[in-house]
């Protein structure tokens, strides 16, 4: 019985530090979420459709995600993707054709073209399109020129600038349901082949970083490149889950959303080595997840079905010290930070056979001390606490656990 009521603290306190990590906010739609687009820290969009009544809407919020307030709806309608090129022009596709904004998302107008789904705007004048092998057009649309590409169909596109881009997609050429991609840096005058195709789905998202760093992926599959496109590194999930959205905010930190393997609940991934390596995150809502987006290295926001929206502020890691394990430890122990190199933040654990004193001190190379983790007395058990080092500079730290009867000193290397 003991065994039990311990594990059943356990589970309960994971739960609530889960929901800690991730706070629900309230958008006042029920619908579907998806396409989450933030201009900056406060400023975002996310499109809602609600099947029931066949109505599309498109929200803002302009305080970080506090409040939302809609902006245009149709009746019937369905949106499927949302792009803003500056703060004030932005387009919505729809199952028919696509509106464009000119003032921010007060008003929206719709406008027609003929030419294949899915599009992505560029600017005002240069967009891509979709069909086998693609299709770019310089006048709005007007006339439209098909790319060099004649085995994928494109479900999407990522543009760092008006050179550099990939074309996310559906690999024609194989039976079954295959992704390729295909990255440009001239603009689109030639497309390059990112070496490897998936056998779990097309790849449906990605995006660049900077010049050298690309990625894309699709099902439970995650491909990058850190030299421009010259080699690619291929990362699979663990579970087979699907992948809906995927962002990096900068050479280390990603995030990605997705749905598990029978579609039930959401996910999401954390990774702070570039892609190395991908954390699940402890964050299992019973809702799928269609839409993440971060606005830095720790604020960022996911969404999905029956209205649901989150929003995390320290990377989607728990933060705090948890207890993990009621059950009383055979030894003191301290492991091994993780992730280890890591940015910016890393999570230390340890093992404690009886209650007393404890702390937990981080040190840089010349023993100075850098921030105290822990200071206070606490009962047997396992804990696991964050260290946030955004604040600190590249380097090697030392931290160090000490006990009534215990003491001992590991090293870690903060790389940014």
């Amino acid at each position: 019985m003991r065994k039990i009521f311990a594990l059943l603290i356990f589970f309960t306190y994971s739960t609530l530090i889960a929901q800690i990590a991730w706070t629900p906010l309230n958008t006042g739609s029920l619908g579907e979420l998806r396409n989450l687009v933030f201009l900056d820290q406060n400023t975002g969009f996310v499109i809602s459709n609600i099947a029931s009544s066949t109505t599309a809407k498109i929200l803002k919020t302009t305080n970080a995600g506090n409040n939302w307030i809609e902006l245009f709806s149709m009746t019937p309608g369905v949106f499927s993707s949302l792009q803003f090129i500056n703060n004030t022009t932005g387009y919505i596709e729809t199952s028919t054709n696509y509106l464009k904004t000119t003032n921010g998302g007060l008003n929206w107008i719709t406008v027609s073209s003929t030419y294949e789904k899915p599009y992505y705007f560029l600017d005002t004048s240069n967009w891509y399109g979709g069909g086998l092998g693609g299709g770019k057009t310089t006048n709005s649309g007007v006339n439209w020129t098909a790319l060099s590409v004649s085995e994928i169909y494109p479900t999407a596109y990522s543009f760092l600038n008006p050179r550099i881009g990939i074309m996310h997609g559906r690999y024609f050429n194989k039976v079954g349901n295959y992704g390729k991609s295909y990255f440009t840096t001239n603009g689109g005058a030639n497309w390059l082949s990112t070496v490897y195709t998936s056998s779990s789905t097309p790849f449906m998202v990605g995006g660049i970083v900077d010049s050298s760093f690309f990625y894309t992926a699709g099902g439970y599959v995650v491909i990058k490149s850190t030299n421009s496109g010259l080699n690619w590194q291929r990362n699979e999930l663990p579970s087979f889950p699907k992948i809906q959205s995927i962002q990096f905010v900068n050479r280390a930190d990603g995030y990605l959303c997705c749905l598990s393997f029978d579609g039930i609940n959401g996910l999401v991934f954390v990774t702070n080595d570039g892609g190395n390596s991908w954390i699940s995150s402890p964050f299992v809502p019973a809702v799928p997840l269609y839409s993440i987006y971060f606005t830095s290295a720790l604020t960022g926001f996911v969404c999905g079905k029956n209205g649901a929206l989150f929003k995390t502020t320290t990377g989607g890691i728990v933060t705090g010290i948890s207890q993990s394990n009621s059950e009383i430890a055979d030894n003191f122990s301290l492991s091994q930070n993780y992730p280890n190199p890591f940015n910016p933040a890393t999570v230390i654990s340890y093992r404690l056979p009886a209650a007393g004193s404890v702390s937990l001190i981080v040190y840089d190379a010349l023993g100075n001390e850098v921030s105290t983790l822990v200071n206070e007395k606490q009962n047997a058990g396992s804990y696991s606490v964050e260290f946030n080092a955004a604040s600190l500079p590249s380097g090697i730290y030392f931290y160090k656990l000490v006990t009534e009867k215990f003491s001992e000193t590991k090293k870690m290397v903060l790389v940014k």
